[in-house]
């Protein structure tokens, strides 16, 4: 009797929540939302074992969506979203303490993020296949550098204002699946995908006089990712209050390439690494119409 029941209650909630997907089938929705973020960030050098580290780096900013029909594809769902967001913490360690410099660099850090995404997905049951694009661009500014202890050295004193730059562009591809559930009032969405990314990286270290500027190396090559998402929400009408989190994590195991443009001429290789997480939490208003 308790198994019947529960077979049931099992199938119903299904037949519920395709019902509750179907309304929303041929509708389009607009979400905004304020999005704060955690992003850690370090590149390891693989000949010198110079290893930049970006640390603690917390951003706020704002995220707009488009979700929308598709007709012409198996995929019935798309979705745009753009978002950007700015650093109100967050700090910088440049560690040379494992070669001849023998010296960490430290300095203030400002964030810029930008992020772009195309995603389609469908949307006739549970659990629901999605495949996209986007392109995510980080710009670290550092500022007030100064030597981690009393170590000194002609390429590490005291800077104060604006240290050095490093911007980052990054083109990936994902696919991934979701699972939706919820009914004419509230709804869970949980979703997981795994990528792959080409990035461009730019260092202007404009103080070194070893290096040129205002490009004083270029990093670039290909890094695997990973990531997870949840959101919750109250639906009140064409309205719908929600709360979402992110994680994620990058990684580049040793594949990049470092080319060095120094000041007298040459231009040196090395293979490169590097590691990013990032976790997100977002509260926001979508409209359906």
């Amino acid at each position: 009797m308790k198994k019947t029941v529960l077979t049931i209650i099992f199938y119903l909630s299904i037949l519920l929540n395709a019902f509750a997907q179907s309304e929303e089938a041929g509708k389009t929705t607009i979400s905004a939302n304020y999005l704060l973020t955690s992003v850690n960030f370090s590149v390891k050098a693989m000949s010198t074992g110079s290893i930049l580290t970006w640390r603690d780096i917390y951003l706020q900013g704002a995220y707009l969506n488009v979700d929308f029909q598709n007709t012409l594809s198996y995929f019935d769902r798309s979705n745009i979203g753009v978002g950007f967001s700015g650093s109100f913490y967050g700090y910088w360690t440049d560690d040379d303490a494992n070669n001849s410099k023998n010296v960490i660099h430290v300095a203030t850090t400002e964030t810029l993020m930008l992020e772009l995404k195309y995603e389609m997905r469908s949307s006739k049951s549970v659990f629901n296949p999605k495949i996209g694009f986007d392109f995510n661009m980080l710009l670290f500014k550092q500022y007030d550098g100064r030597p981690f202890d009393d170590i000194n050295t002609e390429s590490y004193y005291v800077i104060p204002g604006f240290t050095c730059g490093y911007d980052m562009y990054k083109l990936g591809a994902f696919a991934g699946v979701s699972a939706y559930f919820g009914n004419k009032v509230v709804y869970v969405e949980a979703s997981g995908q795994v990528g792959i990314s080409l990035y461009l990286d730019f260092g202007n270290w404009l103080h070194n006089s070893n290096f040129k500027n205002p490009v004083s190396f270029l990093d670039y090559g290909f890094s695997f990712r990973g990531g997870s998402d949840i959101e919750a929400g109250l639906k009140l009408g064409r309205f719908t209050i929600f709360l979402k989190a992110l994680i994620a994590y990058e990684i580049n195991p040793g594949l990049g390439i470092d080319q060095q443009f120094s000041s007298d001429g040459k231009n040196p290789f090395q293979l490169q690494s590097f590691q990013l997480t990032r976790a997100s939490f977002s509260a926001g208003l979508k409209v359906s119409f």
